[in-house]
């Protein structure tokens, strides 16, 4: 916060803390980025891919299966800020080019990550390794 009112970004910065249902916001968001340092899953990245909106995340943890870098958004090294504005500026400064990517991203996430697909392979897994102790 300090940063943001010496850089003088305090009327075009909000620090919200702590949100129930910020899923619920991501459509507001032109672009959503995820600059983790560590990541499980990844959840809120297929959230932000149910908004539509293009993503830039942390090349880390699962998130580089989930972003399709180049296709669905942006792909950075982790704590790498330059890299992260850069992408985000990208985006910022193409408004045609985030959209084509949140649209790809929503297609991957019901092509790929639908709860019917992740439980086929979750169930292709059991059953190759019930099958491999044969």
């Amino acid at each position: 916060e300090t940063l943001c009112i010496d850089l003088g970004l305090e009327s075009a910065t909000h620090f919200t803390g702590w949100i129930d249902h910020a899923a619920s916001l991501m459509p507001t968001c032109d672009v959503i980025a995820i600059p983790s340092r560590h990541e499980g899953f990844g959840l809120v990245t297929l959230e932000a891919m149910n908004s539509r909106r293009p993503l830039v995340a942390s090349r880390v943890s699962a998130l580089p299966e989930i972003v399709e870098d180049g296709q669905t958004g942006y792909l950075v090294a982790v704590d790498d800020h330059l890299e992260l504005a850069h992408a985000l500026l990208l985006l910022l400064n193409n408004p045609a080019q985030a959209h084509a990517f949140g649209e790809a991203g929503y297609r991957r996430l019901t092509d790929q990550f639908s709860v019917e697909r992740m439980v086929q392979r979750t169930v292709a897994v059991y059953q190759n390794l019930v099958g491999s102790s044969k």
